[in-house]
């Protein structure tokens, strides 16, 4: 499921760098990713059937991406500003949240 956009997408990329645009995926995980299933440098249609599975049962069973991350972060936010704290306050104006104070 996690490799229906990439494997078509991104064919000629490498592994490592079509990981990265799924939401929630950055460079580090991509690469850790990848070491966990043994993948080095391989291009994206050279992989294996068994790699792909080994590799989408690896990022569905042990890490959010997508749209359960923006799920989780959207839920968040309303959970900050539901309790009235000054970081949900800061979300409802749109401000930056670690903005320093203006003179």
């Amino acid at each position: 499921m996690v490799f229906q956009k990439i494997r078509y997408r991104q064919e000629n990329k490498q592994v490592r760098i079509a990981l990265q645009k799924i939401f929630g995926i950055g460079p580090s995980l991509s690469n850790h990713l990848c070491d966990l299933v043994g993948i080095s440098t391989q291009k994206v249609k050279d992989l294996s059937n068994a790699q792909i599975e080994k590799l989408s049962s690896t990022v569905t069973n042990q890490f959010f991406f997508g749209a359960d991350l923006k799920r989780l972060i959207k839920t968040d936010i309303n959970r900050l500003s539901s309790i009235g704290c000054f970081r949900g306050s800061l979300h409802k104006k749109n401000t930056k949240l670690l903005e320093k104070k203006r003179r």
